[in-house]
């Protein structure tokens, strides 16, 4: 599962390889206001009035507090309202007027006079924007002991990396609800002689329809871009981890119905994943039906069943010791049902906890080499207050074959554990600004030699949002 990191956001895309991992507005510009020239006089010309409305624009910003589902690293903020006043500007003109032009201008003069006291005593505004939007840069530094994930031969690195979110929302107007939303990360390793960098890009651009009687439709599109390193044994055992850059788009159609505190959604996800080199392309696609209870304050349990069948563009069917059948087409179908319960402990919303348990079956169109059955686990406790934030997180999961042997000499079906445990501390210093440290230890277990590995990483930064 692509995984970002420095921010905890509601999921957009992800690239579904299991037992897959990855190594590790401009501002608002003031309009130019131009000095306006003293009209000349001309002779035997009846007078021009020469004038522009300027406006001058007043920004100001606003910042809550976090919420549990905060938009980017535990912080959300809402950009205040623009509002817009001109004035005309003063002149002198000593150019006589004279007939009925004269009634005319003084009457337009006493109309402007007279509006601009009106809205003064009234105190008249425009009303808020429905838009809001949310901007961060980060920087962060940090070491990783284990950067092509091998099991002997390690190579550790240093890094420093960079990145920024964009996020534009439209809160519901006449029930149709945007939202817009890019982030990318950029990681440079140092001395950088087996990998040099790794880059990962996400965007995604959503539209919601609220009807009535609790009801909800939702189309999005998904863009997901990585250049880095990618650990491949789960279905290969010729490759093992290897760096690979790669594109899938994902279109979401969703509909909602929610009754009192219950509600059921049923999606149907459609992606096309593209490699460079190394891995199959491939389509994929399947219904996901998800049922919902929100039983206190924002805490709320879901289960969740989908179902996704991929197709190959060329990998071969695999026989079942292993042996490639010419002229086929490789064929998942996997079937994954998942529980997750998210809870408060308090009323000021401090602790919280986040458990979800699943198990995924997946099932090829060949002989069974690539059948398993796999469970998953995953635990988070958050502790939040105005200036700290500390999480940690821990995530299981095992594969077990049913008959993908070690090797033509050894029978023995092939197994394996994964285990990811996360440290995360963040510390408020001004109203934007943040720093953070964050420890990880990834580890995987198995009875094949290749697919055990260990992986280090500490790193530190500064996080700033407008």
């Amino acid at each position: 599962m692509l995984r970002l990191n420095h921010k905890c956001i509601t999921p957009i895309a992800s690239f579904h390889e299991p037992g897959s991992r990855r190594a590790a507005f401009t501002p608002l510009q003031l309009p130019d206001v131009r000095e306006l020239s003293e009209p000349k006089r001309r002779k035997r010309r009846a007078p021009v009035v020469h004038g522009r409305n300027t406006r001058n624009f007043v920004s100001e910003k606003s910042y809550n507090e976090p919420s549990s589902c905060s938009g980017v690293s535990g912080e959300r903020r809402q950009l205040g309202f623009f509002e817009n006043g001109g004035a005309l500007p003063r002149r002198r003109y000593r150019e006589k007027i004279i007939g009925p032009d004269r009634y005319a201008v003084l009457f337009a003069i006493a109309l402007v006079f007279w509006g601009r006291g009106f809205a003064q005593e009234s105190g008249a505004t425009p009303p808020p924007s429905p838009w809001n939007n949310i901007y961060n840069i980060r920087s962060w530094a940090g070491y990783k002991d284990n950067v092509l994930l091998g099991n002997r031969s390690t190579v550790d690195n240093a890094f420093v990396a960079g990145g920024l979110d964009a996020l534009l929302w439209r809160m519901p107007v006449n029930g149709c609800e945007y939202f817009f939303f890019g982030t990318a990360d950029y990681l440079r390793y140092f001395p950088g002689d087996e990998v040099n960098k790794e880059l990962t890009a996400i965007a995604q651009a959503q539209v919601k329809r609220h009807f009535n009687d609790g009801w909800r439709t939702g189309l999005s599109l998904d863009y997901v871009y990585f250049d880095q390193v990618f650990d491949n044994s789960t279905f290969e055992r010729e490759q093992a981890s290897i760096q690979v850059q790669a594109h899938s788009l994902t279109l979401r159609p969703s509909v909602r119905k929610e009754i009192a505190k219950h509600w059921f959604e049923l999606e149907f996800p459609i992606t096309r994943q593209d490699f460079r080199e190394f891995i199959d392309d491939y389509w994929e696609g399947g219904p996901k039906l998800i049922w919902g209870r929100k039983y206190s304050e924002k805490s709320e349990i879901s289960v969740s069943y989908e179902f996704n069948n991929r197709f190959h563009d060329t990998r071969e069917i695999r026989d079942a010791q292993g042996g490639l059948a010419p002229g086929t087409n490789l064929e998942f179908q996997q079937h994954e049902v998942f529980a997750s319960l998210r809870h408060y402990w308090d009323k000021a919303q401090r602790w919280r906890t986040l458990a979800r348990i699943g198990l995924e079956r997946n099932d090829d169109n060949g002989s069974g080499y690539y059948d398993y059955w796999r469970p998953q686990l995953t635990q988070q406790v958050r502790y939040q207050t105005k200036v700290w934030e500390v999480k940690s997180e821990a995530r299981l999961s095992y594969y077990d074959y049913d008959s993908q042997p070690l090797s033509d000499v050894d029978p023995s079906t092939r197994h394996r554990l994964n285990l990811i445990l996360n440290l995360r501390g963040e510390r408020t210093l001004f109203k934007s600004l943040k720093c953070f440290a964050e420890y990880e230890h990834e580890r995987s277990i198995s009875n094949l030699g290749f697919d055990e590995y260990k992986v280090n990483t500490i790193m530190g930064g500064v996080d700033w949002g407008f």
